[in-house]
């Protein structure tokens, strides 16, 4: 039987007066930060000597949060390195999910013709070991601790060098760099998208400030429309993108989705504008799990509002890349984090709904400042006003805020893309 070391620490923890807990945590995390330094400095020697392509797995949960497409690309065309994505169960929901979102992600991947593999080994029935990989680099999509296996996170990483960037631009939101100190000291590299994200960070020694992913994505990205449906006219294309967030233990610190209060007042609203506008549903990847869960909710209402979406008349449901869907659209309204910023690299107009007079606290002066860009919907009337507007292409009152915005944030330093500074970076660090 195996024990549980960490449930022993928390249970003499609990005994222990807080300032003899807080001296330990930190003699703690200066040792380990000590340990792995010196880790990563040897295994960088290690490297520097080899003579074959460094080994990059990109650990993947799912195609909406992947922001390291053109780095997989550099590296695929770099003879330096030899680049492998590979597609991790998310373990924080039941097995039906975890398996079922496996699948679309490797789906996602191999239509795209990424050099990809699954960790779930069917023939063993087992998930793979990293190390029959070997890998030397790590590239981390996600830094939370209960979305990976533990075998998979970080902490266990002795013998690769692990990095990552935000699967969103950073707002500044409060305690965020509190959450994640222990991730973020075991990184070899942390870039960062921004100089404000650097200035806000607690461990700075391995961060390197290189630009958002998402400004290549967006400025080489397609603009096909293949999310929209054909119709005889031109409609205005307009994306409804609601967040998880509609538990009241889910995260205090991001309290903003307005899906449960929007929900049948939005589908009304593709009704009455049926002959003018055409809308997507683009909800949170966790959101239609969540809403299976809810009391008033349950997995046939939902699976019956989302199909109502799908199949609508000028209505659709997409759940996975949105990249080509935010270039070809009009306008935005949303209550997503990730998305009050990346919306803002297609300089379009964008609505945030905020759920209450409090939207913006704990959102931090990035958050704020993106959401200066923005008009702010509080109620039915505000969110027609604002498709009124869309539809008559009058009134975009925050057009020169979005612009000075993008000069000022979202622009990659060094004349490079985020990228090609992360390439650079890895580059010169392993002497290649």
């Amino acid at each position: 039987m195996r024990v549980d070391k960490s449930k022993i620490v928390h249970a003499i923890e609990a005994c222990l007066p807080n300032i003899v807990v807080r001296i330990y945590r930190d003699k703690k995390f200066k040792i380990c930060t000590f340990i792995r330094k010196k880790r990563h400095t040897e295994i960088v020697n290690r490297l520097r000597k080899k003579k074959t392509p460094i080994n990059v797995i990109f650990m993947a949960i799912s195609g909406s949060t992947w922001k390291y497409e053109y780095l997989y690309k550099l590296m695929l065309a770099d003879s330096a390195f030899k680049p492998i994505v590979l597609v991790c169960p998310q373990v924080n929901f039941d097995d039906a999910f975890m398996r079922d979102q496996m699948d679309k992600t490797l789906d996602f991947f191999k239509c795209r013709g990424y050099n990809v593999i699954s960790s779930f080994d069917k023939k063993r029935n087992i998930f793979i070991n990293l190390e029959e990989l070997h890998p030397d680099i790590l590239m981390y999509t996600n830094p939370y601790k209960g979305i990976f296996l533990p075998q998979y996170f970080i902490d266990r990483q002795k013998y690769t060098l692990p990095c990552y960037i935000s699967y969103y631009y950073p707002t500044g939101i409060s305690g965020y760099h509190d959450k994640l100190k222990a991730f973020e000291s075991a990184l070899w590299i942390n870039f960062m998208a921004s100089t404000a994200e650097y200035q806000r960070a607690i461990y700075k020694t391995n961060c390197v400030v290189v630009g958002y992913p998402m400004f290549e994505a967006f400025k080489n990205g397609s603009c096909y429309g293949k999310d929209w449906k054909n119709q005889e006219k031109k409609f205005k294309r307009i994306i409804w993108a609601p967040y998880h967030h509609i538990f009241p233990d889910d995260d205090q610190i991001i309290q903003c989705s307005t899906f449960l209060r929007y929900a049948n007042l939005m589908w009304n609203i593709t009704e009455i504008y049926q002959d003018e506008v055409q809308f997507v549903l683009k909800p949170h990847p966790l959101l239609r799990a969540k809403l299976e869960k809810h009391h008033e909710w349950g997995k046939e209402r939902t699976d019956a509002y989302f199909e109502l979406w799908r199949k609508g008349k000028n209505t659709n449901l997409v759940e996975g890349e949105y990249i080509d869907l935010f270039n070809s659209s009009d306008a935005l309204i949303h209550d997503c984090g990730s998305f009050i910023v990346e919306y803002l690299y297609t300089n379009k107009p964008v609505m945030y709904l905020a759920n209450s007079s409090n939207y913006n606290v704990n959102i931090g002066t990035t958050g704020i400042e993106a959401l200066e860009c923005h008009e702010i919907g509080f109620s039915e009337k505000d969110i027609v006003n604002f498709i009124h507007n869309i539809i008559n292409e009058t009134n975009d009152v925050k057009k020169d805020r979005r612009t000075t915005f993008y000069n000022e944030n979202l622009l990659p330093p060094n004349g490079l893309t985020s990228s090609e500074n992360m390439l650079y970076v890895i580059k010169n660090k392993l002497n290649i």
